[in-house]
């Protein structure tokens, strides 16, 4: 579990404050906006905007994005507008094509496109289609509007493919929450995409993904990641799923304990957090650290922790706000650095490694997706940690 751990820990931690940026793409039918641009990755920008960001970036010592940024900063030309393509599409090639703007360039459309923001990018998909984001900065502050309008093959990313329907009041205490999401996908909760006989989950759990249907699921879910408690080698972790019936919830979680109980050969055991919150264990199944899935069946929502700690966390505290937007998700990159150290402890025998400094405070994405249109991400990073 040691080399797990060395190897899971920061890299979860550095990938969630920096991957919820690009977290919900989306199909489109209608010409898309970058139909006139150059193929491949682009970028028009103000040199101080890319100076700022790659410094911010730069804070994330030994990081590989660190590095990336340092490297990104000494290939910038002295001029005030920068610009640069790769049309093979490759991020490398796009930061080694940097040059000064050039006002007869191809790049012209694009650099109109930008408007008041302080630069704007388009970077392929792996499906066809662009990622086009527009940045500003302004004081410590970043705002990120990204529009991604890949193709219409989709399996288990419509879980997190927002609709047009709010997704309602959260189920999870936002207390100590290293990252808080809520969506309402707009196919709803398909977990065959997730546990088909092909994927991870049903290869080390043996899980059946009918358990839970229609007639179960009611279409939104939630999931937290919250610093973990001293002395602990892993953070709490609770996921919610908003349930039509709760009778019906609870037949359905006892069937696919008793699946997990089976394959693994482990009791389940009986667990509450009041009387309007019941469910099982199984404090024996320790396959991964601190392992020990718990459950609770509300008249609102399926609850299930990492462990015991997990749930009473999650159900214990105060729920985030609602949300009027079909997807939400925060990172309270504050207690980034907190969790960092705490669970490096455990990494090694050694000298703990200085933690990560991080650029912001708190970042922020919702997003939307119209009909017939595509998904539409709004992103905010808040307030610079140190300066």
């Amino acid at each position: 579990m040691t080399s797990f751990k060395r190897k899971c820990v920061r890299s979860w931690i550095a990938g969630a404050s920096l991957g919820f940026l690009l977290w919900l793409p989306g199909c489109h039918d209608a010409p898309a906006p970058d139909a006139d641009w150059p193929d491949g990755a682009l970028l028009v920008a103000e040199r101080d905007a890319l100076l700022a960001l790659a410094g911010r970036a730069e804070s994330l010592a030994g990081t590989p994005l660190a590095t990336a940024a340092s490297a990104f900063r000494e290939g910038l030309p002295d001029c005030p507008r920068i610009q640069a393509h790769a049309p093979d599409g490759d991020f490398a090639a796009l930061a080694a094509s940097l040059r000064c703007y050039e006002e007869d360039s191809r790049l012209a459309i694009v650099e109109a496109a930008r408007g008041s923001s302080q630069l704007l990018f388009a970077l392929p998909t792996p499906s066809a289609g662009r990622a086009i984001g527009r940045a500003t900065l302004s004081g410590k502050d970043l705002a990120l509007d990204l529009e991604w309008m890949p193709g219409s093959d989709r399996s288990a990313i419509d879980l997190v493919l927002p609709g047009e329907t709010p997704a309602g009041p959260a189920r999870l205490g936002e207390a100590a929450a290293l990252v808080h999401l809520r969506v309402r996908p707009e196919r709803g909760i398909n977990l065959e995409n997730l546990i088909s006989a092909e994927s991870q989950a049903h290869q080390l759990f043996q899980l059946r993904a009918n358990l839970f249907t229609e007639a179960v699921l009611d279409g939104a879910w939630e999931a937290a990641v919250y610093l973990p408690p001293a002395g602990s080698e892993m953070p709490r972790f609770a996921v919610a799923l908003d349930v039509r019936s709760r009778s019906i919830a609870l037949r359905a979680a006892r069937a696919f304990v008793a699946d997990l109980g089976e394959t693994w050969n482990v009791e389940p055991r009986a667990f509450a957090l009041g009387q309007e919150a019941t469910g099982a264990c199984l404090p024996d199944l320790r396959v991964l650290p601190e392992l020990a899935p718990c459950y609770v069946a509300t008249d609102q929502s399926l609850v299930i922790g990492w462990n015991a700690a997990s749930l009473a966390h999650a159900l214990g505290t105060t729920p985030a706000a609602a949300t009027e937007h079909p997807g939400h998700i925060e990172l309270d990159l504050a207690l980034f650095a907190e969790a960092d150290a705490l669970l490096s402890r455990h990494l090694t025998s050694d000298k703990p490694r200085p933690s990560l400094r991080w650029p912001w405070q708190r970042a922020m994405a919702s997003a939307r997706r119209e009909r017939e249109g595509p998904v539409r991400v709004r992103a905010l990073l808040e307030g610079a940690l140190d300066t």
